[in-house]
């Protein structure tokens, strides 16, 4: 794992998965009614999570997560969005202000972003080298 980190290299091996159809709704025949499963390998799962561990503690210690940042936080969930977004709300209600919520919807987000974008964005806060190689 340290070696993977050091070299900036995810190992190719882990890079594989086994894919699997899984049905949503509706007709069986249908095959917009299913969504791919990929199952990896327990190791590439432990890493990915020593790496999202590591970026979360570099975020936190130079004061670059929002404390309204709900995903990948431990502790918050879509859950704890929603609470704070109706707590929020009362709030500015009760104060007599005029409240306007957009909800939207990013969770295809991450499939359709450059790879050079999101280098750039982890240099910006500043991960550099093998670190946003990684």
């Amino acid at each position: 794992v340290n070696k993977s980190f050091a070299q900036g290299i995810f190992p190719s091996g882990l890079k594989n998965s086994r894919v699997y159809a899984k049905q949503k709704q509706g007709d069986k025949l249908e095959l917009s009614n299913y969504r791919p499963i990929s199952l990896l390998s327990t190791f590439s799962k432990v890493i990915e999570k020593v790496a999202l561990t590591r970026l979360l503690e570099h975020l936190k210690w130079n004061g670059l997560l929002t404390d309204r940042q709900h995903g990948f936080i431990s502790g918050r969930s879509t859950a704890t969005a929603l609470i704070d977004l109706i707590e929020r709300t009362v709030d500015h209600l009760e104060a007599g202000d005029t409240v306007i919520s957009l909800l939207l919807d990013f969770s295809k987000a991450f499939d359709c972003l450059d790879h050079d974008l999101i280098v750039k964005k982890l240099n910006a806060l500043g991960i550099h080298g093998v670190e946003a190689k990684w």
